[in-house]
């Protein structure tokens, strides 16, 4: 369904499945972007395969009681100490075989547009493997969007984890 969607997308429009989601979610498409395809994508499957709508389910979700009593802990160190670890991890990983890696893959027919492939790592190496980008350039990019996934998990945590306890890390 979601591939249906996509292509419905591609094919006529952001605009076009939006209004689709408008008609059957009016809750969930005021609060979505018509250009943020992929979650439109999913309400509309999601509520294709249920008949529910998704902004329902959502409030639903927000609104349940745990059904276990845990602690929540959330490790944290500096983020410069985050950062230069993440930089160094990705050295580590590059020197360790990464590009051949990915080149295993696309040689044994896994194809870059694979969500799989999608992951970090995997889509930089790709256009280095082709000689669109240099060596330096693909390590700084996926750096960068390791970095940028760091912070996003820092956010998540922040906004969705409330009342845990965060444990500061020396980093080492």
């Amino acid at each position: 369904m979601r591939e249906e969607y996509t292509a419905l997308a591609n094919e006529k429009g952001a605009e076009y499945i939006h209004a689709k989601l408008q008609a059957v979610d009016p809750a969930y498409a005021e609060i979505v972007h018509p250009n943020n395809v992929k979650k439109v994508v999913r309400a509309l499957a999601f509520y294709e395969t249920t008949g529910k709508q998704l902004s329902i389910h959502n409030a639903g979700q927000k609104s349940a009681t745990a059904k276990y009593d845990a602690d929540f802990c959330v490790l944290h160190m500096p983020r410069e100490v985050l950062y230069e670890r993440i930089n160094a991890r990705v050295l580590a990983m590059w020197k360790a075989g990464l590009p051949k890696e990915v080149e295993s893959l696309l040689a044994r027919g896994y194809h870059a547009n694979l969500t799989a492939m999608q992951g970090i790592g995997y889509k930089e190496v790709i256009p280095y493997i082709s000689g669109h980008i240099s060596k330096e350039e693909a390590i700084a990019q996926i750096q960068q969007n390791t970095r940028n996934y760091a912070k996003r998990q820092e956010t998540w945590f922040r906004h969705q984890a409330k009342g845990a306890k965060y444990v500061r890390s020396s980093g080492h």
